[in-house]
């Protein structure tokens, strides 16, 4: 729910005093929290959705490009709870612990719709996470064709990562069929070569 307070502010302004009227709006405030939400911008609809459902991935249920494939999923539907993208999956520290595997599906992962409708924000509170950092995760659909995405995270105890003091996050996406399975980013062939697209396969 949207909320406001207005402020009163009384000031000196060249020897006289100026009532100045502020109204503040809390941006957090305007965020609602859902469990899925669909966003349909540019060429793409696009369903988000939390992680309360435990059979089901949290990040990007469903991608659809409405002018080129209307009827195809980008994520595959066909398995129950592997139709995911852009998937916060694992959080792995430098030494053995069973919080390594799937601690993201665990614990509330809330999603909060933004206004203007075309972005949307997975928030954890360190409490929820076994590993106690808090962290963030925005999608945001941008026309014609693309999702952009904001991840960032704050630990809240280093001690909990071991002796090594690092971690590793792991992001999946689970597709469908597709024609290349290749990934292609922007980079560069050698250090002193020109950015251009690169594409390469898993091994």
């Amino acid at each position: 729910m949207t909320f406001s307070f207005e402020l009163f502010l009384r000031v000196p302004v060249h020897g006289t005093t100026a009532l100045l009227l502020l109204t503040l709006v809390s941006a957090c405030a305007r965020q609602e929290e859902t469990r899925t939400v669909s966003v349909k911008h540019g060429d793409l609809s696009v369903i988000f959705r939390d992680n309360s459902d435990p059979s089901r991935l949290s990040g990007v249920d469903t991608l659809m490009n409405v002018e080129e494939a209307p009827d195809y999923d980008a994520y595959d539907p066909a398995e129950p709870g592997a139709s995911a993208g852009l998937n916060f999956e694992h959080i792995i520290s430098g030494h053995e612990n069973p919080n390594n595997r799937h601690t993201p599906r665990h614990g509330k992962y809330t999603l909060l719709t933004e206004p203007g409708g075309h972005s949307v924000t997975l928030v954890r509170r360190p409490e929820d996470s076994p590993w106690r950092v808090a962290s963030t995760f925005r999608y945001t659909v941008k026309a014609p064709h693309y999702i952009d995405f904001d991840f960032r995270c704050t630990p809240r105890d280093a001690s909990l990562f071991g002796d090594h003091g690092y971690a590793m996050f792991f992001f999946a996406n689970y597709m469908n069929d597709v024609e290349d399975v290749s990934l292609h980013f922007r980079g560069q062939q050698s250090a002193d070569g020109p950015e251009e697209w690169i594409s390469t396969n898993a091994p």
